[in-house]
């Protein structure tokens, strides 16, 4: 049998279950003992090896199967620590190269070896770093409820912003050239005509107002990738904190979202990397062992507000302030007349860092 003709369908269908993957892999690393989410994410991994069975790439579908193994072990009451989510998530990102391989025209093979061995070979308590995670009793896969899961696909498809564009200029043009009509409808005293431009007025601004809602998306489109980002870096700094979002329901125009993801991603990263303590500091100072880094979103009348918030060390303004003096970005003499909020505004200059070193999180001074 051809099945060429679903390969797109594969791609599109896999992704969202490694999307689902990633995101769960976040949850359930914050909430061990959740029987639903352990459940989801072996039903995406059952998923995604099904579906790379049927298609023939079988590395991909191996790789899935010994996901869906180390789920249904944990299903049975295996212990769960730090590794396991690592080891959940070098699946995810495996398959995903995979994928675009596979996109791009590629046989989607991959040396899986390695990280096979390593999920076949995972037993709790190699890496003691979440020593509060408790096993899953054996009796919670039996009777579990299913957790009601949002169809794939509702109908929807990706639309290209510049088509959006052309769609509302147009609707603007036949607007005007309504109103033209009108005027001529009121010229020659044609109540007939002004009936119908009346009637085709009401259904522009209806299609108008649809064509803007179009445009419209939630911030949980940028803001859905975040967590493991932040969970990727905390683990690389040696630091522990908690991730939340409030407010991601919230609409923007998708021309204002493009420009909010990178920014977002940025800050975020600063505040792991420069902010939160490493837990040893945290004690130290007086602190919970675990930070806390939020964002918060929230609509104030015709505006939306987005809060990033963390309870790490925070800004020295004297620091940043010595700092842009030694590196040449102001002299001592504009420094006497700068206010603490001047001092505090200086990390929005391109290339000015208080990082002793470049590393791939930051000091580059993005600004």
């Amino acid at each position: 049998m051809d099945m060429s003709q679903y390969h797109d369908l594969f791609l599109s269908e896999a992704r969202e279950h490694l999307k689902k993957i990633s995101e769960l892999s976040v949850v359930l690393e914050g909430a061990p003992d959740d029987s639903e989410t352990i459940a989801a994410l072996f039903r995406s991994a059952h998923s995604v090896k099904g579906m790379a069975a049927s298609m023939g790439f079988n590395v991909i579908a191996e790789l899935a199967h010994k996901m869906e193994d180390l789920m249904d072990r944990v299903r049975h009451g295996l212990d769960i620590d730090a590794t396991l989510f690592d080891l959940l998530l070098s699946g995810e990102s495996c398959i995903s190269a995979m994928l675009d391989d596979i996109e791009h025209g590629g046989s989607g093979a991959a040396d899986t070896a390695e990280l096979i061995g390593r999920i076949v070979a995972y037993s709790s308590g190699e890496k003691p770093q979440a020593p509060q995670k408790q096993a899953m009793p054996a009796e919670t896969d039996h009777g579990e409820p299913h957790k009601k899961e949002e169809p794939l696909f509702q109908q929807t498809v990706k639309v290209k912003t510049a088509v959006l564009d052309r769609f509302v200029t147009t609707t603007g043009e036949l607007i005007t050239v309504k109103h033209r009509l009108a005027s001529l409808a009121a010229a020659a005293n044609n109540k007939d005509m002004a009936d119908a431009v009346e009637s085709l007025g009401k259904h522009l601004r209806e299609f108008y107002n649809q064509v803007m809602g179009v445009r419209l998306m939630p911030l949980s489109v940028i803001l859905e990738r975040l967590p493991r980002m932040v969970r990727d870096l905390a683990r690389k700094e040696e630091k522990e904190l908690t991730f939340s979002i409030s407010g991601a329901e919230i609409e923007l125009d998708r021309g204002i979202l493009e420009f909010l993801g990178d920014p977002l991603s940025h800050i975020l990263r600063n505040a792991v990397d420069h902010g939160i303590e490493t837990p040893a500091e945290r004690v130290t100072a007086g602190k919970e062992r675990v930070g806390r880094l939020a964002v918060t979103i929230s609509r104030l009348q015709d505006q939306v507000e987005i809060r990033v918030e963390d309870d790490g060390r925070g800004m020295d303004p004297e620091k940043l302030a010595a700092a842009a003096v030694a590196k040449g970005f102001i002299t001592r003499d504009q420094l006497a007349r700068f206010s603490q909020l001047d001092k505090m505004m200086l990390i929005c200059h391109p290339g000015f860092s208080t990082a002793r070193k470049v590393t791939d999180i930051s000091g580059r001074g993005v600004g």
